[in-house]
């Protein structure tokens, strides 16, 4: 029995609404507490007209201690494991989830021995993508320093499966190794860490998360710069092949922002970034969207809808 605990604001199976992935079914897991307030955004709670800026930000403002167990018991009952059977992703959002990093490396670990076995390997193969083994770079390990280091168990256990290679060009492409299909495993699902960029990943996650969602908060969300630009992180998640980049945006000074400070800066390829209209609210967001949609083809960058919001508007656990 597992006495450690995570902060949790939601836990809810829905789709992802965002980024590379949009549309795949995944299990949600929404930890509370951020370190950024983004009161920039246009936000506004429906019910008190309270003006929020982020749109997650009622939901994770609070949160309840739950232990392993109790979400590994809550999963089960909901039928949650037996989703990633069937490729269902496990995202992890927030708030900030890297702000309780440490608990949540440990609940990966937890989470393994419960999972259903699985009659190949649950890397994204038969999703149009296949896997390789990807250890941290000579460069890395230079630029970061962690402590106390994996065991050779965790190491193993912690090897990744990335849709992006090195060079930025989707697993799949010459190269890339294709895992057994017969093989029966334990193994972790496919998983995404939502992060705002200004916290370092430590060993374990930087090599078991299989996609991190970088979404840094540019001059418009009104965070001071010496909080939300931090390039010594950002670098690392450029180094890592499965990170990419996801940017809110409300107008073309905006995108150049993203240009200049982001793209030019960390020499970040266009097909790593994503851009997504600013907006908590459907309504909000409708006025943005051809606008973007015009700025991605001028520029090149990726289009992300917000499909939760296209759906299901302002509510929440969906």
């Amino acid at each position: 029995m597992s006495s450690e605990r995570l902060v949790v604001s939601e836990m809810f199976y829905s789709l992802q609404g965002e980024g590379p992935t949009v549309g795949r079914p995944a299990v949600f897991l929404r930890l509370a507490a951020c370190n950024l307030e983004c009161s920039g955004f246009s936000y506004r709670a429906p019910e008190t007209g309270e003006h929020l800026g982020c749109d997650t930000k009622l939901v994770w403002k609070k949160g309840k201690p739950y232990t392993f167990e109790q979400m590994i018991h809550e999963w089960q009952t909901q039928g949650w494991l037996n989703t990633f059977i069937h490729g269902a992703h496990l995202i992890i959002t927030g708030g900030e989830p890297l702000l309780q990093q440490e608990k949540v490396a440990g609940f990966l670990s937890y989470l393994v021995p419960h999972l259903p076995p699985h009659p190949r390997s649950l890397s994204p193969v038969g999703r149009g993508m296949t896997s390789f083994p990807l250890p941290l770079s000579p460069q890395e390990k230079e630029m970061t320093t962690f402590s106390p280091p994996l065991s050779p168990q965790e190491r193993e256990m912690a090897t990744f499966s990335s849709p992006f290679s090195p060079k930025g060009r989707r697993a799949g492409d010459e190269g890339a190794d294709t895992p057994p299909h017969d093989a029966k495993t334990n193994a972790l699902p496919y998983i995404e860490i939502e992060t705002n960029g200004t916290i370092l990943p430590n060993e374990f996650l930087s090599h078991r998360v299989n996609q991190f969602n970088v979404s840094p908060k540019l001059s418009s969300s009104l965070e001071p710069r010496e909080k939300a630009y931090r390039p010594e992180v950002l670098q690392h998640f450029v180094n890592l092949p499965q990170a990419i980049f996801k940017f809110v945006i409300q107008n073309e000074k905006d995108v150049k922002e993203v240009i200049e400070q982001y793209q030019k800066k960390f020499n970040i390829d266009n097909q790593r970034i994503w851009l997504m209209p600013e907006g908590g609210s459907l309504k909000d967001m409708q006025k943005k969207l051809a606008l973007l949609a015009e700025l991605c083809k001028q520029y090149q960058f990726n289009f992300s809808p917000r499909l939760h919001i296209h759906i299901w508007d302002e509510a929440t656990g969906v």
